[in-house]
C-alpha cells in the first residue's frame, strides 16, 4: 500500500523565477509591508506569498507583475 511521502524541503523554483519574485519584492515594497526589511525570498513559498501581496495591497501594474511571476512558477 502507497503512503504519502512527506518532505520538508521546499518546492522547486528556477533561478529565473526566485530573481524575478526578488526584483518585485523590491518593487512594490508597499506591498510587502508584513516582511522584514532583510529578508529573502528564498523559496517558491516565499514567491506565491508575494504574487498574493502584489495582488491584495497593489495596484494594476502589481497585478500585471504578479501575473507574470505566476506563469514562471
Amino acid at each position: 500500500m502507497p503512503t504519502a511521502l512527506t518532505s520538508t524541503e521546499p518546492a522547486a523554483i528556477s533561478p529565473e523565477a526566485l530573481d524575478l519574485a526578488r526584483e518585485l519584492a523590491a518593487e512594490f515594497s508597499e506591498c510587502m509591508w508584513w516582511r522584514h526589511p532583510d529578508a529573502r525570498v528564498a523559496t517558491r513559498e516565499d514567491a506565491v506569498l508575494v504574487i498574493q501581496h502584489l495582488r491584495e495591497y497593489g495596484g494594476h501594474r502589481a497585478w500585471r507583475a504578479a501575473q507574470r511571476l505566476w506563469k514562471c512558477l
